[in-house]
């Protein structure tokens, strides 16, 4: 299976150009977007999740994102998300990230309708596993 295109919402540099380069190795997605925090992410979807005609092709069908961010949180990220853009959220692909193993902020992430919790960092065994669980 090949997705059209992943967004990795994340304001680690790092973790974004390595999730990038993994993703482009597994051959598993078209294109390979970032936002380095959620506005910048719910601005990339606005304008590339239209009905205009070959735009869909930019819209996200996998999301990875970071909890901890400036500006617009993964958290706040999924409530505009299921405010504006439910239907998109509903079907794509969407996982939370977070460099932490914090038990309130994996239990906060269930509260959203979301295909997984990974932990950092993101490596090819987990995108493996969390794009191609059955």
């Amino acid at each position: 299976m090949k997705y059209n295109c992943i967004l990795i919402i994340d304001d680690d540099f790092d973790t974004v150009f390595l999730t990038g380069r993994m993703i482009e190795k597994l051959k598993i997605a078209g294109q390979v977007h970032s936002a380095g925090n959620g506005k910048l992410a719910l601005d990339f979807i606005e304008t590339n999740c239209n009905e205009k005609p070959g735009m869909k092709l930019l819209c996200p069908d996998v999301i990875f994102v970071d909890i901890k961010m400036p500006v617009i949180d993964g958290f706040e990220f999924l409530k505009i998300m299921e405010q504006k853009h439910q239907p998109l959220l509903y079907a794509a692909k969407v996982f939370m990230l977070s460099g932490s193993d914090s038990q309130d902020d994996i239990e906060k992430s269930r509260s959203f309708n979301i295909d997984g919790f990974i932990s950092k960092p993101l490596t090819e065994k987990k995108i493996i596993e969390s794009l191609f669980k059955k």
